[in-house]
């Protein structure tokens, strides 16, 4: 099998940010991408933070810089050689300023919320002898390994930035935090790895160096599907970039945690969502399926089931699953599902096989079939907006529904939240791309940069302790925390479920403009 086929498979099911940079190589593989509060019911986005009796505000990554709150001078950026090794210490990011892209850190588990504050609440505690600690902390440091994408020569081909730049602009994050006194006095030291996503023995062997070197937690998780749990598989914190997927969340919970949503949440806001805005009133449905993670079809056939539409309502055709071959999702598929759809009066189309809308709308078109799309943001809006090749007419129109933050920056009254702005103004200090960068994919990487970062500090200031086992426990006690674009609101209450996306929003296909519009820019409560 040829790298760029393996390459399609990968783009069709592979983690948010990586796909993200994908996208722009639609005609070469049919590509994708990637990249969730609480609603406030006006009439544009609002992000609030709810501090935490005790806490001081200040700037962090995901969080602007508010003032006050002691912070050391002595805080140095995390450095290294940047040589391009499985586990080599990442470049300094350089100096940065007040600005970046999360979070929320009180002195632990220290009461009731005190209500919104101005900004994302980044705070260091009070004392830093914690009770417990683990692997990968000492009295001054605590080591974090990131999960970074390399596919060597390919990746200035298909837009994605060198593992050089991606290092920078996470090591800038990190050294934003440890300038404002790291988390529990200590500095946090980056220790990157190489994610050949291709190549599932590679993976296995980053998973195997993280587990060696002792890392406390890891940001980011690996692609391949015997892989895509490995670091939690080893009781390490990993807090994933694409979402999760739930059964295998619980069970290695506490050890995995994101700031998407994972797929039970994320399915039964997409149907419950589009059946509250009246998409599926008196309409036959289609549901575009797979067998990859067959748990998505039985969600979201129970979910539609909860609201009176069974069986009799349904069509369904499975694109199935070949991981070995990237075969799933091929043209005479998509031609069989539009010829199916079309003869069982299906009105509406619905997915939960990411990769195939587009595919499938393009067959329908050709035989002059146009039924309705309505959308699940598995990172599916990035994949249309970010495709090199034209968009069927008959998708105009077409709904999503979303809880990341995709299509706000298109839609008249958005305004940038302090998160989003402050990594833009970390990033620029590179000379790198803002993370609502409407053309370069990088801005986006940039974002989750800043954001997947966001949600691990704050888990681990509000732990009652430095363990790994209690980095769940402290992202629930965080309260609201902001996150940078792409991301959504997040607000964890259990720790049994550390992940974000606890609101969610319509948005809308313009051809037009060929772009995504939020139709609404309230976020509504999800039905977690």
């Amino acid at each position: 099998m040829t790298p760029f086929l393996q390459f399609r498979l990968w783009a069709s099911r592979g983690p948010r940010s990586e796909r993200l940079l994908s996208a722009i190589v639609g005609a070469i593989v049919f590509a994708l991408v990637a990249w969730a509060l609480i609603p406030t019911g006006g009439a544009k986005s609002s992000r609030l933070v709810v501090g935490r009796s005790g806490d001081v505000s200040q700037g962090g990554p995901g969080a602007p810089g508010a003032q006050g709150g002691p912070s050391s001078a002595d805080a140095t950026a995390a450095a290294g050689s940047g040589s391009g090794a499985a586990g080599s210490t990442g470049p300094s990011g350089g100096t940065t300023s007040q600005g970046a892209g999360v979070v929320a850190s009180p002195t632990g588990p220290a009461g009731d919320s005190s209500g919104p504050v101005t900004g994302p609440a980044a705070t260091i505690p009070a004392g830093c002898n914690l009770s417990s600690t683990d692997k990968g902390v000492t009295d001054s440091q605590i080591t974090i390994g990131v999960i970074l994408v390399d596919l060597g020569q390919l990746n200035p081909t298909l837009g994605i930035p060198s593992y050089q730049d991606e290092q920078k602009a996470y090591s800038a994050v990190f050294d934003y935090y440890n300038k404002l006194g790291g988390v529990r006095c200590r500095k946090l030291v980056p220790k990157y790895y190489q994610d050949n996503v291709l190549d599932a023995s590679s993976e296995q062997a980053a998973c195997l160096q993280v587990e060696q070197d002792g890392a406390f937690a890891v940001i980011n998780n690996l692609y391949q599907p015997q892989e895509f749990n490995c670091i939690a598989q080893r009781r390490i914190p990993d807090v994933f970039y694409t979402s999760p997927h739930t059964p295998a969340m619980h069970q290695y919970s506490p050890y995995v945690l994101a700031d998407t949503t994972d797929y039970d949440r994320l399915i039964k806001d997409y149907v419950l969502g589009a059946n509250q805005l009246g998409l599926f009133n008196g309409q036959k449905l289609g549901i575009l399926e797979q067998t990859c993670y067959a748990e998505e079809n039985t969600d979201i056939e129970s979910d539609l089931a909860s609201i009176g539409i069974g069986p009799n309502k349904i069509s369904k055709y499975n694109f199935g699953c070949n991981p070995s071959s990237g075969a799933a999702d091929t043209p005479d598929q998509a031609q069989a599902a539009a010829i199916q759809f079309q003869s069982a009066g299906v009105t509406v189309v619905l997915q939960t096989a990411r990769a195939t809308v587009q595919d499938f709308a393009n067959a329908a078109e050709k035989q002059g079939y146009r039924p309705k799309y309505v959308m699940m943001n598995d990172q599916s809006m990035s994949l249309i907006a970010d495709s090199s090749t034209p968009i069927p007419a008959s998708m105009n129109g077409t709904v999503s529904i979303t809880t990341d933050a995709e299509g706000e920056t298109n839609t008249p009254g958005w305004q940038s939240d302090p998160a989003t702005a402050n990594c833009a103004k970390l990033m620029s200090q590179l000379g790198f791309p803002a993370p609502d960068d409407q053309h370069r994919l990088a801005g986006q990487l940039n974002g989750s940069a800043c954001a997947t970062t966001g949600v691990l500090v704050a888990a681990m200031s509000h732990a009652s302790g430095l363990s790994r086992g209690l980095l769940a426990q402290g992202l629930s006690l965080a309260g609201s925390v902001e996150l940078s674009y792409p991301a959504g609101p997040m607000h964890v209450t259990d720790p049994n479920v550390p992940t974000g996306g606890q609101s969610w929003r319509p948005a809308q296909w313009y051809t037009a403009c060929n772009c995504w519009k939020v139709t609404d820019l309230r976020w509504r409560p999800g039905w977690n």
